[in-house]
């Protein structure tokens, strides 16, 4: 099963979520604009409930579906 780690990016479709810190019930991430080009911006951070799918874990922000 798949499991967020701490410093890892995770995209969903052009949005790229990095996670900043995590328990075993939340996570807290920031979301990417331009990432890994000269003017990436980082949102403010935000935190998610951590739901359990059959392929790994999977958190929801507003229209976004991330899957670790």
């Amino acid at each position: 099963m798949n499991k967020f780690e701490v410093g890892k990016r995770y995209n969903d479709g052009s949005v790229v979520f990095e996670i900043v810190a995590r328990t075993n019930k939340t996570v807290t991430f920031v979301k990417v604009q331009h990432a890994n080009r000269f003017n990436e911006r980082k949102s403010e951070e935000k935190k998610a409930t951590i739901k359990i799918w059959n392929t790994g874990e999977v958190f929801t922000s507003n229209d976004y579906l991330v899957v670790a």
